[in-house]
């Protein structure tokens, strides 16, 4: 007969056999089940989900939890245009793959190259003896280094900061319409030229929304009272504007005569040599535009 402690040790036995069986079963269960047949792609951007799943190459049929995330994101960045945010399984079989696309925002022309830059100045594409379709042209950059997927290098780091800080906003007021060209020679006198041909004096990147919202309420304005030529100067405190043929514009210091901002200017006037020339206008920006939260317009075409 067995004593209470044989009858014991076989119970713990049995017990650890069946938890065996179980985490045998298991294991077998989700090896044989749990296998990768569905990749979901989410993120920013516009972009074709087969094409992301193609380059992300993720082996349909792999066990889910030995899927080699770090392989699959390198796979991915093979693209200038993608960022990964995050690799992730979803049970029962799908690899989620969340990703951004970095969008063309501006080309920088370099000897002979269109040097194609989002926002942050990742070059997303190079094309050589290239033209530039119609989206923003940057100037004034002391290039050092470009490389397709890199960062541009220029020799005055605050060229790039400045560049990072205009063309967000720039592009939140939908203006990549209106605005040809970015002059960055001068981080300290930034210059924009309007597709139209108006200049308009940015200054420093302080205060840029502001700026920004002036620049957007003003030049509608200014195109619908028939202005194609002139500056805008959005430097100082009040924004101003100066026609064309009247003279250098004012300091930021000394923005100049007021003129009636309800008056309507006569595009087909000319200047009279002899006559006092036009003083600098102070401009009342209307309504602040709301800039919203889509993404940016496309770059109008050439």
């Amino acid at each position: 007969m067995r004593t209470r402690r044989e009858r014991r040790r076989g119970s713990k036995i049995w017990v650890f056999l069946l938890l065996l069986a179980l985490l045998a079963g298991a294991g077998y269960l989700c090896y044989t089940y749990l296998v990768v047949q569905n990749v979901e792609v989410v993120g920013n951007g516009e972009y074709d989900a087969e094409e992301v799943r193609q380059l992300a190459n993720v082996p349909m049929g792999k066990n889910l939890l030995l899927v080699d995330k770090d392989r699959i994101e390198a796979n991915l960045q093979r693209s200038p245009l993608v960022v990964v945010n995050k690799i992730s399984i979803k049970l029962p079989d799908t690899v989620v793959l969340d990703i951004r696309i970095r969008n063309k925002m501006a080309v920088v022309q370099y000897a002979e190259n269109c040097i194609y830059i989002d926002e942050e100045g990742y070059i997303l594409e190079i094309d050589a003896a290239g033209q530039n379709p119609g989206y923003l042209s940057v100037e004034g950059l002391n290039v050092t280094a470009f490389s397709l997927g890199e960062q541009l290098k220029t020799a005055d780091e605050q060229q790039l900061a400045a560049l990072q800080q205009v063309i967000a906003p720039l592009y939140a007021y939908s203006l990549q319409e209106r605005i040809a060209v970015l002059d960055l020679q001068n981080t300290n006198h930034i210059l924009l030229t309007t597709r139209e041909g108006i200049k308009v004096i940015l200054g420093s990147v302080d205060n840029i929304e502001k700026k920004m919202q002036w620049i957007a309420s003003i030049l509608p304005e200014l195109e619908q009272d028939g202005y194609r030529a002139g500056t805008l100067n959005v430097s100082a405190n009040t924004p101003s504007f100066l026609p064309e043929g009247t003279g250098e514009p004012a300091s930021s210091s000394d923005p100049g005569a007021t003129l009636d901002p309800n008056a309507t200017p006569d595009p087909d006037a000319t200047t009279d040599p002899g006559g006092s020339p036009e003083p600098e206008r102070t401009v009342a920006p209307s309504a602040t535009p709301d800039p919203g939260a889509t993404e940016p317009a496309a770059p109008p075409a050439p």
